[in-house]
């Protein structure tokens, strides 16, 4: 159902198999990147999850204008990965000048 919204398109085969391998990824990734006790993230935490929401904003973007696989909330996930990108990137600058 999210894949069709997506991509405008079924997950068949293979793609469920690799599909859950990346959802774990994903888990793995958020774990990695959960907060200290004290609330403020790794800068490790923050790169990962640049890295992750800069590829994906990426992946995304081909993916609508190269292949034309676009489903109804591509372009808002998109935005959604951009913006995420935007605030990480502030994140990391503030963490540098603060410590």
């Amino acid at each position: 159902m999210v894949t069709f919204a997506l991509f405008d398109s079924e997950v068949s085969g293979a793609g469920v198999a690799a599909s859950r391998v990346a959802g774990a990824a994903l888990v793995g990734l958020a774990v990695a990147c959960w907060p200290r006790r004290t609330g403020e993230a790794t800068p490790q935490a923050l790169r990962g999850m640049l890295v992750y929401s800069l590829l994906a904003t990426a992946i995304l973007v081909v993916l609508g204008l190269g292949a034309h696989v676009a489903g109804k909330l591509l372009w808002p996930a998109v935005v959604a990965h951009l913006a995420i990108t935007i605030w990480l990137l502030a994140a990391m600058r503030a963490s540098r000048t603060s410590g």
